[in-house]
């Protein structure tokens, strides 16, 4: 193994333990920390064994096994930029919501 290879296993692990501590301490949900959890031990499989990567990449008809997990990190990341994305659209619809009926409380509240 490759000192690489150690160094990855040792930031990866510690990860996925701040992950699980935490998911423990419930700040946040259970769905989304096993996602995390689950994305980051596959990460872990291919860091240990890179000849998986390989033969998945060929499989997939892409040359090399670096490839595959250049493109799925790019895949990964449009996703939770677009996720991201959406989350702030409907948190701005929720504030101006609020002020909206806020506005309207203290002009009908405070009559002139």
């Amino acid at each position: 193994m490759l000192a690489s290879q150690f160094i990855l296993i040792g930031i990866m692990i510690l990860i996925i333990i701040k992950t699980l501590v935490t998911a423990i301490k419930k700040k946040m949900p259970l769905i989304f920390s096993t996602t995390w959890i689950l994305i980051w031990i596959v990460g872990l499989i291919m860091v240990i064994n890179p000849f998986l990567l390989s033969s998945f990449a060929r499989m997939l008809h892409i040359g090399r096994g670096v490839y595959l997990a250049v493109y799925t990190s790019i895949i990964l990341l449009f996703y939770l930029i677009y996720s991201l994305f959406i989350k702030q659209n409907d948190i701005e619809k929720k504030i101006t919501q609020i002020v909206r009926e806020k506005a309207l409380k203290d002009v009908i509240v405070k009559p002139k």
